[in-house]
């Protein structure tokens, strides 16, 4: 067998050739792992979006809680009779068609510590400081990685000061990492966080039906 005429690779130039190959290794790591950051922090967007939005939807048809709602009519902004804003713009209370006099039956939703806070009053039964929005205490430290930072309550359109649309504007933020010492409060918000901004108008159906005695 003649051997003369395979070619391979001598080890001086393997050793010339190590260094191109650990960069181009090390250049697919950065990008792999790029990838996943940025596909993870994608997520937790998409994550503080559909929050929002169930939040804001829980505000729409009410909150139900076991042992309080069962039986009755779910007090949400799609069946109230009356909408009350508070002094600060960041609370509502919903009165519903009032079926029985002397019992109170209401709703209210407000922010307090970037949270969305819900409580309610069924007749007897009732619930109190139930959170709608972040579903869960999930922390970066003492930050907390989803946050509400606006609740606006907005009476777009009213008859004898009675609300027929009522527009509510929120924003929210999700955090992806914990701010670096060097890094200003500036240039921690724009890179380790995003904003969401959410404004819609509800439509109280029932504001025109007055309220009615069993």
């Amino acid at each position: 067998m003649n051997i003369k005429n395979e070619k391979g690779y001598s080890l001086a130039e393997l050793v010339v050739s190590l260094p191109l190959a650990v960069f181009a290794i090390a250049l697919l790591t950065f990008a792999i792992i790029n990838f996943t950051i940025s596909y993870q922090e994608t997520q937790l967007y998409i994550q503080l979006q559909e929050d929002l939005f169930s939040a804001i939807e829980t505000m729409r048809y009410g909150y139900t809680k076991a042992n309080v709602t069962d039986g009755e009519q779910i007090i949400g902004l799609a069946s109230a009779n009356k909408v009350e804003i508070g002094l600060t713009d960041n609370s509502i209370k919903i009165i519903p068609i009032i079926l029985h006099t002397g019992i109170d039956y209401y709703a209210r939703f407000y922010e307090n510590e970037g949270k969305i806070i819900a409580s309610a009053q069924y007749g007897v039964k009732s619930f109190n400081n139930i959170r709608v929005f972040p579903e869960s205490d999930r922390m970066f430290g003492t930050e907390p990685m989803f946050e509400i930072l606006n609740l606006q309550f907005v009476p777009e359109k009213t008859i004898d000061g009675k609300i027929y649309l009522l527009g509510v504007i929120a924003s929210a933020r999700v955090r992806f990492r914990m701010k670096k010492d060097e890094q200003s409060l500036e240039e921690d918000l724009r890179e380790n966080t995003k904003t969401i901004h959410y404004k819609t108008s509800i439509f109280i159906g029932n504001a025109q039906i007055q309220n009615t005695e069993s």
